[in-house]
């Protein structure tokens, strides 16, 4: 029961991060990046847990890379499909159809590292 409270804690704080992050950057968020945060940082905690002791460099890799499949995937949905235009990175290079680019996801790697110590944090609470 703690791990569900420990995922719904990380979901709501990783939303919450997600979009201050996006409001310092940009100056302006969606609510969609709200569901953005809370599944990249309750899916960091669960990559934490699985590759941490193993290797950080390589947690922080497939953390940048699972928080760019999610940005894709949201992305495809609000702007592609629903045309709310949200972000484009077309005019970024090796884009992928303007949703995410591997800019992005080299920051997302970094931003990985501390949302990992967030993580570590939580397991001594829960």
């Amino acid at each position: 029961m703690a791990a569900v409270f420990e995922t719904i804690f990380l979901f709501w704080w990783g939303g919450l991060l997600y979009c201050g992050i996006e409001m310092l950057w940009r100056k302006r968020t969606h609510r969609s990046m709200f569901f953005a945060g809370g599944l990249s940082l309750a899916g960091i905690n669960l990559i934490a847990d699985l590759f941490w002791e193993r290797s950080w460099l390589l947690t922080l890799v497939f953390c940048g890379l699972m928080i760019t499949l999610i940005e894709f995937a949201i992305g495809y949905v609000v702007n592609l499909k629903l045309g709310l235009n949200v972000w484009n990175y077309s005019d970024r290079k090796f884009n992928i159809m303007g949703q995410v680019c591997p800019l992005y996801t080299f920051f997302w790697m970094a931003l990985s590292l501390p949302a990992v110590f967030l993580c570590r944090l939580c397991d001594l609470i829960f």
